[in-house]
Parts: structure tokens; sequence; C-alpha cells
């Protein structure tokens, strides 16, 4: 997700989509900075991971529809600003996968309490 945190306040260059594309593509980066940094710092933990896993089901959306429609998205600026990028491929789709995977084993498994070894019950049986 962080892929597209260098062109956050950068409008959608190549393609011609309106003012909600745009609004979308300033928006975007800076939403995927913040459920990161939640995810990392375990803070909402788990409404961000949902969060990521309804994005990445958005971008396999998106990256299935280019691929079936033959559109070139290699140079829209999707993961840098200055417009040189990756083509929508298998190895996009396995790796959004792959997160969606990580983002939905956060949101479904629980995190289990972990004892400290030193607790009073066990200095008290000790």
């Amino acid at each position: 997700m962080m892929s597209r945190f260098g062109e956050a306040g950068y409008p959608a260059n190549s393609f011609q989509y309106g003012d909600h594309a745009n609004a979308f593509a300033v928006i975007l980066p800076w939403l995927e900075a913040v459920i990161g940094v939640l995810l990392v710092t375990g803070l909402w933990r788990r409404e961000a991971a949902a969060l990521s896993a309804g994005l990445l089901v958005m971008f396999l959306v998106a990256v299935g529809y280019v691929m079936v429609q033959g559109i070139d998205v290699e140079h829209c600026g999707c993961f840098t600003v200055g417009g040189e990028g990756r083509s929508a491929g298998w190895t996009l789709i396995a790796s959004d996968l792959g997160l969606l995977a990580a983002s939905l084993y956060v949101l479904l498994v629980r995190l289990r309490e972990v004892e400290s070894v030193a607790t009073p019950q066990t200095i008290a049986a000790g």
C-alpha cells in the first residue's frame, strides 16, 4: 500500500476520468498511509485490517478489469509520480491476493493474551 505514498497530492495525470478521479487520487495515498500506520502500531487493528481488505478487493477488481479490457496502465503514474510504472498483470494480482490474505488474517484471528512470566499468582505459588 505504501507504493502510492510518494504521489500523495498529485492528481491522476494520464487518464481523463473527471474531478472524482482526481479527488480519489489525492485522498487514496493518505488513506493507505493512515491504514498502514494503524496496522503497524496495532491501534484499531481489526478496523484497519477491514479497510485494508476492502481496498485490496477494490484493487483486485480494478486490475482484473484492466487486464480483461487490455488497457495499458504501465505509464499511468499509479506507482510513481514520474509516470513510469509496472503493468497490471498476474504478478500484481498475486501480490494483492497475498496482502488480502494477510489483512483477512489480522481481521479474523484474535490475538491471544500473553500472560506475563512474573504474575502475582506465579509469585505466590512459587
